[in-house]
């Protein structure tokens, strides 16, 4: 059985990230837990976008997220969602909106880790000539500085050990620097 997981949302439509960049209001967000709930809309400048995830139930407490359908300024595209995502009912998901390519336009992130000591994304980013979203990944939440350009993460690996990674993008690739 599919199911239509809409989006759980949070004060006016959605909710502002705490911040990643230095500017917390430029990073919005919506949450989502297990049950149905309205689509997540978001609105910057002219572009309206909203997103609603299709599940397939596994058992009682567990679904299988399998694609996102978003609309962008009306055209509709759908999203396929890395392979074996779960969710368990205590679980809440994030669908971000950050300009992670820095130009101008919200690009799509949505969570395919819960309950772990790292959040992961799936990410999109919009590409304004196809009007459509394309698949960068599947990465940890970035941390975004709009001034140096440079998105940068930090991956728990053992009890008292983190990896950190910055990337840049080079045209339409986003590359890691070493």
């Amino acid at each position: 059985m599919r199911l239509v997981l809409t989006i759980m949302l949070f004060a006016c439509g959605c909710s502002l990230a705490i911040g990643s960049g230095p500017d917390p209001a430029a990073d919005p967000e919506c949450l989502f837990k297990f049950s149905a709930e309205p689509t997540c809309a978001y609105k910057s400048g002219t572009t309206d976008i909203q997103v609603s995830i299709v599940t397939e139930a596994l058992k009682k407490n567990k679904i299988s997220l399998k694609e996102a359908n978003v609309t962008i300024d009306g055209m509709p595209q759908k999203l396929i969602l890395s392979p074996d995502v779960r969710m368990f009912a205590r679980n809440i998901g994030t669908i971000l909106f950050a300009d992670i390519n820095f130009d101008g336009m919200p690009d799509l992130a949505i969570s395919t880790s819960f309950g772990l000591a790292n959040e992961y994304f799936d990410y999109w980013v919009y590409d304004a000539k196809l009007q459509q979203y394309q698949k960068i990944g599947n990465y940890p939440r970035f941390k975004l500085n709009p001034k140096t350009k440079i998105l940068s993460t930090v991956v728990k690996d053992g009890a008292a050990t983190y990896i950190k990674q910055k990337y840049r993008w080079k045209g339409t690739t986003l590359v890691e620097i070493k």
